[in-house]
């Protein structure tokens, strides 16, 4: 008993699977020619080079001092009336 593998594969699964390679590689060029055309667009925002690594440790720039036993509290950072609530909610 033979096994022949070109039955085993459907009809058409080469051409979508050249397809879905082409496609792929097309959106890969296009992110690569976006990205070139947004660092072109704001080179006078990027360094010329840039760092390597990690910078170097600083002492405490800022702190938040917290009160010992005290219960941080737990609200919303915005107030909001009932409808507005329930479609935040719903999102």
């Amino acid at each position: 008993m033979s096994h022949n593998s070109a039955k085993s594969i459907p009809e058409g699964a080469t051409e979508l699977a050249n397809s879905k390679i082409l496609i792929e590689a097309m959106m890969s060029e296009m992110r690569h020619v976006m990205r070139l055309e947004f660092e072109q667009e704001y080179e006078d925002v990027f360094p010329e080079e840039t760092p390597h690594g990690l910078p170097l440790i600083r002492g405490i720039e800022h702190q938040i001092d917290f009160v010992p036993g005290a219960t941080i509290p737990n609200r919303p950072a915005y107030r909001s009336n009932p409808e507005e609530t329930k479609e935040l909610q719903r999102q």
